[in-house]
Formats: structure tokens, sequence, C-alpha cells
């Protein structure tokens, strides 16, 4: 996996992912996910977006999670908001794990038990299942 050097990559990262793969999220998950794209501040539109990803990664699928990891290691290595002190790092490495991606050289992945709990206030919660009314039979 090719990391962002610059917030000009990082920012390049999201463009693509909101480009090529944001219609596929659930719909419950595009609201934010777009929001934090949209932030006026490049550190904010990394560490929410990377935070969103990840506090939500089962629905996020492998391109949101491949972006998380981008976006959570960059924002650690520039010391970042809540990404700091290695989170944004082991949120890159727990996300490269989940999709089945290779460590980069001299890097063993951590456990799962040893990942970064994720951010309350980033999970979006999973809608309720609708449950309709049978449609009346034709006559009634």
């Amino acid at each position: 996996m090719d990391f962002p050097a610059t917030i000009q990559e990082a920012r390049q990262a999201i463009i693509g992912f909101l480009v090529n793969h944001a219609a596929a999220l659930p719909a419950e998950l595009l609201g934010p996910v777009t929001t934090a794209a949209a932030a006026v501040s490049p550190a904010d539109q990394i560490c929410d977006l990377a935070e969103t990803l990840y506090a939500n990664k089962e629905r996020a699928g492998y391109h949101g999670r491949n972006l998380a990891a981008k976006l959570g290691r960059f924002g650690g290595q520039e010391g970042y908001k809540f990404l700091r002190d290695g989170r944004g790092t082991l949120m890159a490495w727990a996300m490269m794990r989940r999709n089945g991606l290779e460590a980069p050289d001299g890097v063993t992945f951590q456990t799962v038990d040893d990942d970064p709990e994720p951010l309350a206030q980033f999970a979006v919660p999973v809608p309720e299942p609708v449950e309709e009314e049978p449609a009346p039979e034709p006559g009634a």
C-alpha cells in the first residue's frame, strides 16, 4: 500500500475514494463520511474521516478500510488530533490486516486484541430493519 506523504496526497486519496467508491457505502454511513470529507481544515478532514471509517469498519468496505489505513498512518505521523501517539498507525495496521494485505517491511501487525478502540463519537448506528405490513389481498 502506498501511504500519503503530504496533505495534498492525503486529500487526493480522499477525493479518489469519494469519486470511485463512496456510492457503495450504506446510506447511513454516506452522510457522516461526506461530512467528514468536507471539513475545511485538512487535519480535521483527515482525522475525522479516518476515525469514521475505522469506527464503522465492517460497513466501510474494502476501499473504505484502505482509505482509513492511509489517513490513519499519515495523520499519526503528522501528530494530528486523535491519531497521534501511535493510534493512527495502529489503526492503519488493523485495517490492512482486516483487508488481508501484507504488513510493510519491518512491521508485524498487532493482534485484534491490541487494536485501538473505535471512538464512540464516530460510530454510526446501524438502522433498525423496518417491517413492512403485508399488502392487502386483492379485492379485500
